[in-house]
């Protein structure tokens, strides 16, 4: 397995984001000092900031953009698939479509979280499903066209109110029955929805595309209670070889975040 962290593009500006902020340059160097093997980019707007310079950057540092996030869309935005407003619809459809040609040129999946949103909760319940199952189903097709994936990350009930569990993203996978969909489960999620850590991962098995990582406060792993044992045995177990990818809370600050989290994980995969 490789070991990621979540980087915010120059675009991020919010607090609300788990990645870290500010010189995205220095951000990265010091990632690549540490050892990590790549980076997640959280990105808000692929027109807002210098993808060759970006680029560029990545290669400096030898760091592998193993996944472009969409959360920041709705963090910092507030627009995501299923909104209520036809003309946030539209640009939430704009947004991800850069996201994806974006994860196209640079050779990496992007991710459906918390930008999907949600369903409506009154009398227009049935066509605010429409309005997703369209959304995703227009990026899963502009994914394969693009030779990425777009993988589906269930979220816990306070995010949202469609796919919660991973038995439920393993049930939306199968509902969406596209080439181009993928699956990405979330530690921090799982610790909320699933009944067991381990055997939501051998149910899910080698249906399992990326992996994020953080303790139950969002913060680095061993900061509280989550059986991170567990979880990389039971990955190693269904011989899940993909990241690692640490989305937190940048808690006491950022250099102790990253530090903990490569000797913790490192340490984890060595047993």
């Amino acid at each position: 397995m490789k070991i990621g962290y979540v980087v915010a593009t120059p675009d991020v500006t919010t607090p609300l984001m788990p990645a870290v902020r500010g010189a995205f340059r220095d951000n990265l160097m010091f990632l690549k000092d540490l050892g990590f093997d790549g980076v997640e980019l959280a990105t808000r707007d692929t027109a807002a900031f210098d993808k060759d310079e970006l680029r560029r950057t990545l290669e400096e540092t030898g760091l592998e953009p193993s996944l472009i996030g969409t959360a920041p869309i709705s963090y910092q935005d507030e627009i995501e698939i299923c909104h209520p407003e036809a003309d946030v619809r539209a640009k939430a459809m704009e947004r991800l479509f850069g996201h994806i040609d974006f994860a196209g040129e640079l050779g990496c999946p992007v991710n459906i979280g918390r930008f999907r949103g949600n369903f409506l909760e009154d009398e227009r319940r049935a066509e605010s499903e429409g309005w997703m199952w369209d959304g995703l189903r227009a990026g899963a097709d502009r994914a394969g066209e693009r030779g990425v994936k777009m993988l589906f990350e269930p979220h816990h009930r306070f995010n949202t109110n469609f796919v919660r569990s991973t038995r439920e993203g393993l049930e939306f996978l199968d509902e969406m029955n596209h080439e181009a969909v993928g699956f990405l489960i979330d530690s921090f999620h799982m610790n909320i929805e699933d009944a067991s850590f381990s055997g939501a991962i051998r149910e899910a098995g080698d249906r399992i595309d990326y992996f994020h990582i953080a303790d139950n406060m969002r913060t680095y792993p061993g900061s509280g209670h989550i059986p991170f044992d567990e979880i990389i045995g039971a990955l190693k177990e269904v011989g899940y070889a993909g990241y690692l990818s640490a989305q937190l809370a940048q808690k006491p600050d950022f250099e102790t975040a990253s530090t903990k989290t490569i000797e913790y994980l490192y340490l984890g995969l060595r047993r």
